[in-house]
């Protein structure tokens, strides 16, 4: 199976990209097709992706919509380049004559309607009749000509001039307004890198990003992004990392310190050591998150796609009916029929639910994006409204995941803990080494006890380092373990010195973060492969109700499985590790840290937290609640406008002016309203 993509820049027709995806579908080696408007990118996935594939694909979408551009990707968000009024300024100079002609009484009135009528309809026919040679009946090229000659037949040709005028207004506007829809969402999700300053021998050159290489140095400047991942090497600076993560205080950045492409360099020039060639970094991988999030649709959107393929039909026969069995029944005349039905066939385009809530929701994904939210997808954001069971993994997670030193009993304890565990590389022994500085020489003879801890000898007398246990095990006394983390006991000889408590923290806004989304009614569990005892008190420590402890990978699996069989919505699992991958992978929603997971974790996950907070869980799940309610509303409005719209038709009080009205201007207002999910917080 190969999967490639093309771009069409210019086609903002709903009706178009239907036709374009199920006649590109039809295509041999061909599976499926489809074209994301926020981005004007049609995914094609079949058994090959040859040149020849490549011109019967453009060959079709020049049939259906002639002058969208059909190319290779070349960037992803592109700025839209100055918007040509060439095609405005034609047709209100088409207004001005059509409002002339209207109110001036004179002789050449008919003919100059006739004039006016072909000129405003014939882009229109020659649209419809394009349709009408592909076999495809139900356009809504051939329904407004089809309407607006009923007009003229019935002798009313200022509204079939109106009409067709009013028409290409709409027309217009709507193009602009998902043109302008697609400019914000780039800006929202200004990701792109196209340039960086690699250090050579002889000086400087400026490449792609695509070209550098790992071990390659960089220069970067102030004001400008980080292109890969690295490691600073020299200076010292401040990084803006609201790209990705959405923090809004800078980052201070030393030499040392690990830079993420996206990173914006606001002070001094640092120079970077590349440590991921780009296709692997930071950056690359949220910008294919970005790109192919609405390729996997949400039910809504699916449910639209459905309607829209059945709705448009049912109204044109619905319209043949009422132009014809009235008047048979006498009921009221042929002509009275006529115009009804042309109202129903007017009204009958579904372009403002096809178009408006697939924009809907990538702009939630795009507000989402600018907050340090990723999202893979329109489903996963619609699934978040539905979350009332959150499972946390512990360590890296609701825990700083670095161990520190907590509590210390007896006074020398410290210095001779250390003196022990700065020869070792376990973290609790760099915790213990790291607080205690110093450390005096005379230490020899260091044996590490596998499970256990380690001895040595200092002075002539035997020094042990470890559990309880190891201590017992030499018949040495050992006082009462104080809670709340990892006790490392130490002994002198046969002479107990005393213990120094190990701990990873809590992360310091986990328990507020938490509370707020207990407040929302979410059940909150934590599953963890720690001891029971350190579990307990995080666990109590932030009010979380449920917690497993001791687990394997595989357990906390079937943990996990036990509670989506209870829960009565939708279970989300939040983990940062690789041995969380698979437990990410089952939850309904999996939830990774971004900032400090691991890799396989982040792949594995639905939705990434860029800046590992914790509070953006609730901020994820109220952008999807708002974004959903957004699309909902767009549905409900045009839904109610066109029905409103035909009953009134239906009765004789609705003109194919007011139809217009219910299709174009609304699909109009259905875009605008589409753009308020992008709105800050």
């Amino acid at each position: 199976m190969t999967s490639y993509q093309l771009q069409l820049k210019g086609l903002t027709c709903a009706n178009c990209t239907r036709k374009i995806e199920d006649a590109v579908s039809k295509l041999d080696g061909v599976d499926s097709a489809h074209f994301n408007f926020a981005n004007e990118i049609l995914t094609v996935e079949g058994t090959e992706g040859s040149m020849s594939l490549f011109n019967e694909i453009k060959a079709i979408v020049d049939a259906i919509e002639p002058g969208v551009v059909t190319g290779e990707i070349e960037t992803l968000y592109e700025v839209e380049e100055r918007p040509d009024y060439s095609e405005l300024y034609a047709m209100i100079l088409l207004l001005i004559l059509f409002v002339i002609n209207t109110f001036w009484l004179h002789p050449y009135r008919v003919p100059v309607y006739f004039l006016l009528y072909i000129t405003t309809s014939w882009e229109v026919f020659r649209r419809a009749f394009a349709t009408i040679r592909r076999g495809d009946i139900f356009d809504e090229n051939l329904l407004m000509v089809i309407a607006s000659l009923s007009a003229v037949y019935l002798g009313a040709y200022s509204e079939a001039v109106g009409v067709m005028l009013f028409y290409n207004f709409g027309e217009y506007f709507q193009d602009r307004a998902v043109a302008n829809s697609r400019k914000h969402i780039g800006r929202a999700l200004a990701l792109k890198i196209t340039s960086a300053t690699r250090i050579t021998e002889t000086g400087y050159d400026v490449v792609l990003p695509q070209r550098l290489c790992v071990g390659d140095r960089l220069l970067i400047k102030p004001g400008e992004k980080v292109p890969v991942d690295g490691v600073v090497v020299e200076g010292a600076t401040a990084m803006d990392t609201s790209m990705l993560s959405g923090e809004s205080l800078p980052r201070h950045i030393n030499e040392g310190d690990e830079v993420l492409s996206g990173f914006i360099n606001t002070t001094d020039a640092i120079i970077m050591t590349v440590t991921k060639v780009y296709e692997q970094s930071t950056i690359a991988r949220m910008i294919d998150l970005v790109e192919y999030a609405a390729e996997k649709k949400s039910r809504i959107e699916y449910y639209i796609t459905r309607f829209a393929k059945v709705y448009t039909p049912s109204v044109v026969v619905l319209a043949a009916l009422i132009a014809v069995v009235p008047s048979s029944l006498g009921l009221f005349t042929f002509r009275e029929g006529l115009v009804r039905a042309a109202t129903f066939l007017v009204i009958s385009c579904p372009c403002a639910l096809v178009i408006s809530v697939p924009l809907t929701m990538f702009a939630g994904i795009g507000h989402a994006s600018k907050r340090g939210i990723f999202v893979k997808g329109g489903n996963v954001l619609e699934g978040l409204h539905a979350i009332n069971t959150i499972i946390f993994d512990k360590t890296g997670t609701l825990t700083q995941g670095n161990f520190e030193v907590t509590d210390v009993l007896g006074d020398e304890t410290l210095r001779f803990a250390a003196m022990g565990e700065s020869r070792s590389n376990h973290p609790v022994a760099r915790a213990i080494a790291k607080a205690c500085e110093g450390v005096a020489d005379g230490v020899s003879r260091v044996k590490e006890i596998a499970g256990l801890g380690m001895s040595y000898d200092y002075h002539g007398d035997t020094v042990l380092v470890g559990s309880k246990k190891l201590l017992t095990q030499s018949g040495i006394d050992v006082a009462e373990t104080p809670p709340g983390g990892v006790a490392v006991h130490v002994a002198r000889g046969t002479q107990y010195l005393g213990c120094v408590v190990v701990a990873d923290r809590v992360k310091p806004h986990a328990y507020d973060d938490l509370a707020a989304l207990k407040a929302q009614g979410i059940e909150l569990v934590l599953l963890s492969g720690d001891t029971t005892d350190n579990v307990r008190r995080v666990s109590e420590a932030l009010g979380i109700d449920t917690f497993k402890a001791e687990l394997l990978p595989r357990d906390k699996l079937d943990a996990l499985d036990a509670i989506q069989s209870a829960a009565t919505g939708r279970v989300a699992f939040v983990g940062d590790g690789i041995n969380d991958a698979p437990s990410l992978i089952q939850a309904d929603i999996g939830i990774a840290m971004g900032a400090v997971g691991a890799d396989v974790a982040i792949d594995a996950a639905d939705l990434i937290l860029m800046n590992d907070e914790l509070s953006k869980i609730g901020e994820a799940i109220d952008i999807a609640k708002r974004t959903r309610l957004i699309a909902k509303e767009n549905i409900g409005v045009v839904l109610i406008v066109k029905f409103a719209v035909m009953l009134l038709g239906l009765f004789g009080f609705a003109s194919m002016w007011m139809a217009v009205f219910a299709d174009v201007g609304v699909a109009l207002l259905a875009i605008l309203n589409a753009m308020r999910a992008l709105g800050s917080k």
